[in-house]
């Protein structure tokens, strides 16, 4: 655990040392310090908070509330980013840090709000003007709700990557640990950058079902059969010292989705009902075929396209949909790459024409009580009807595989019941070989580290990672 303070301890520096003005490090300092000591107390598994310690309540409430495992790793996760980006403004860390952070109430949305996030969803790349115009408000309204969700449940538009455009494969690993005791052990190893660099520098994240037995990890890796060769090798030493078994899946597309179709407007909450999204609908569609259009993604394409280290970190900061286009302009000359706003334009534009980038509507990691995970190994045609059953839930992911589909479903409440009626009906499927269910109490990020575009070589056009 040494190793890891020493890492946000640096990780504060360089976000500290970004900031403009004397008054705003004296403002960030303690902010972190209290960051830093609510993820060290969670992690090392301590019940309470520091008692009779300085904690600046006014600022975040929810740092001197309960411990949270999972509050502690979004933190975590959001300190790498920001040390990333490095933002000049103290209250741009402030948003940054705490949006979406409210995990004690389940997702409700007014009917205005459902109305703004069915637009965007279906298309999430319109200005503030147009969405004004379809919801018959003014633009500070919109503005105003956009903020408001962003808030309270990390709203935001961000992107989904064709990845094996830019010569990476997609890869998603189950595991069972050998007991409890390993599966500490692998987390203490894998939250050291360098031990998770020998995974794959394009380490996206994982999580652990709520046995802390079983988890997924997922992950890039340069398509090419030297470092195919050399991630398998480490994944055998990896089963060696922490696991009893292991699956490796290679990801062949990445699909989202949003769905009010089961919304309560009157509750104002999504409401589950066993009936309706498994049983009742798997055998419908079997008999008369799909009833509903695919959500929006990418099936990763076969072609390579050329590209810059700017098109990388451009496709990465669109991936995460944290940074306004100002933001991305900065972030790329800190990077060395100092370009003009219209030009960052025209790159962004270039990728989303070739579709090697497709915007899509998120919410946080942690906006919904249960992150459902299904890994399912079945015959190809089966797959189109699994589809089918899951884009009815309230937020879902679709990765088709080599041997299947992987599932992400957020959850707002029940998640516990949801898994009983979809293990019934999924092992009572004729073509389904073999299912694995994972209940995370967060999702996994989808964009690996800013810092992998020192691995792209522009003349020669490929990754120097082997």
């Amino acid at each position: 655990m040494d190793d890891y303070r020493d890492l946000l301890k640096k990780q504060s520096q360089r976000i500290l040392a970004a900031l403009g003005s004397n008054t705003d490090r004296e403002k960030g300092t303690p902010l972190l310090e209290d960051t830093m000591q609510y993820i060290l107390s969670a992690f090392e598994g301590q019940a309470t908070f520091r008692e009779g310690e300085h904690i600046d309540e006014s600022l975040v409430p929810l740092l001197s509330g309960p411990l949270s495992y999972e509050i502690a790793n979004e933190l975590d996760y959001r300190l790498r980013l920001l040390t990333e980006y490095q933002f000049s403004s103290f209250d741009r860390i402030l948003d940054f840090l705490t949006s979406g952070l409210n995990t004690l109430t389940s997702a409700t949305f007014a009917g205005h709000l459902v109305s703004l996030i069915k637009i965007v969803n279906e298309k999430p790349n319109q200005g503030i003007v147009a969405l004004s115009r379809q919801l018959k408000v003014s633009p500070r309204t919109v503005r105003k709700d956009l903020q408001s969700l962003s808030n309270q449940y990390g709203f935001r538009v961000a992107a989904i990557l064709d990845i094996q455009r830019f010569g990476l494969s997609h890869f998603g690993l189950y595991f069972r640990t050998r007991g409890i005791e390993f599966a500490d052990e692998f987390e203490n190893w894998i939250r050291n950058p360098i031990n998770a660099l020998e995974i794959s520098p394009f380490l996206l994240g994982y999580g652990f079902d709520l046995n802390h037995l079983d988890g997924y990890c997922s992950f890039f890796m340069p398509d090419r059969i030297r470092s195919i060769k050399r991630m398998e090798k480490k994944l055998k030493w990896l089963e060696r010292e922490f696991f009893e078994s292991i699956m490796l899946l290679k990801i062949k597309g990445n699909f989202s989705n949003v769905n009010f179709g089961s919304y309560d407007y009157v509750s104002q909450r999504w409401s589950l009902s066993a009936d309706l999204t498994t049983e009742g609908t798997f055998s419908f569609i079997k008999e008369h075929g799909p009833q509903f259009p695919l959500p929006r993604g990418v099936q990763y394409s076969s072609i390579l396209s050329r590209f810059s280290k700017v098109d990388w970190l451009l496709a990465l900061m669109c991936c995460t949909g944290f940074l306004e286009k100002a933001e991305r302009v900065n972030t790329l000359a800190r990077y060395g790459f100092p370009l003009a706003e219209k030009t960052v334009w025209a790159y962004e534009r270039k990728l989303v024409r070739s579709q090697t980038l497709k915007p899509s509507m998120v919410f946080s990691n942690l906006a919904f009580e249960d992150i459902i995970c299904i890994i399912i190994q079945c015959e190809e045609q089966l797959v189109t009807t699994l589809v089918q059953i899951v884009i009815q839930y309230a937020h879902s992911r679709i990765q088709p595989t080599n041997e299947g589909v992987v599932f992400f479903i957020g959850v707002p409440t029940g998640g516990s019941s949801l898994i009983n009626h979809l293990t019934r009906t999924l092992v009572q499927e004729v073509g389904i070989k073999q299912f694995i269910i994972l209940r995370l109490k967060q999702d996994i990020p989808q964009a690996p580290s800013l810092e992998t575009y020192d691995l792209w070589d522009n003349e020669n056009q490929q990754w120097k990672y082997e």
